[in-house]
């Protein structure tokens, strides 16, 4: 791993909890900002089991679709 590289993962475990709160926040603005919208076209959100430990890290949409060209045509 180069100097760099080091140096700027080390600075990103010093505020560690700042970016995860910052992940949250907008993980969360997410789910509750496309929840109806999802609802509506039938369209899977994320789902965290209880007993699992959230990291934020992406928030992905679960459509289901014959093929590309239709699914996207249908999200408008």
């Amino acid at each position: 791993m180069s100097d760099v590289l080091a140096a700027f993962l080390f600075a990103q475990l010093e505020v560690w909890q700042t970016i995860q709160a910052q992940r949250e926040r907008i993980w969360k603005y997410y789910d509750q900002g496309l929840r109806n919208w999802a609802l509506k076209r039938g369209v899977g959100q994320p789902v965290v089991p209880a007993h699992c430990e959230q990291s934020y890290h992406m928030y992905y949409l679960m459509i289901a679709f014959a093929s590309r060209a239709a699914g996207f045509s249908s999200l408008s």
